[in-house]
């Protein structure tokens, strides 16, 4: 019986091993997720246009229901001009996914209000991102929004 034991034993450890790797690898993404959404979501407080744009590659897209804005400075202008009438609340983040190694989907919730000329207007959507690694910082390559039409 012992012997058995002796036998199975470091192959327990051996799967056990992977297990915990990954576990460690998933929660090591997670944090590089949230984080990268943390200082998002503290540039939008901050109304910080450059420092929000700094988020983003220099080729970065932003997919939104106005239509494409392609590059970092446009993203910044397109920033800099939203901030004057819109103030997000701290978007959440739901989900994050590995594509290989240097690639990472997160998908989430935002929401905010938009100071008309009516007064006041919530909105809230849903927003993805595709994340590339630079050096050791994350950086946003590809973001997509969208706005979820009022009730009737």
């Amino acid at each position: 019986m012992m012997t058995r034991f002796l036998l199975i034993a470091p192959a327990l450890v051996c799967l056990a091993a992977p297990a915990t790797a990954q576990q460690r690898s998933e929660q090591h993404l997670l944090r590089a997720g949230q984080n990268l959404l943390d200082a998002w979501n503290r540039t939008t407080q901050q109304k910080d246009a450059a420092a929000h744009a700094a988020l983003y590659t220099e080729d970065a897209v932003q997919v939104t229901p106005q239509g494409l804005i392609s590059g970092r400075a446009a993203i910044e202008s397109r920033a800099a001009h939203d901030f004057k009438n819109f103030t997000l609340d701290p978007s959440k983040l739901e989900q994050t996914n590995m594509i290989g190694t240097e690639v990472m989907l997160r998908t989430g919730t935002w929401s905010g209000t938009y100071n008309g000329p009516h007064g006041p207007v919530h909105l809230k959507g849903y927003w993805s991102d595709a994340d590339v690694r630079e050096g050791n910082t994350w950086k946003i390559r590809q973001e997509t929004y969208n706005v979820t039409p009022p009730p009737p």
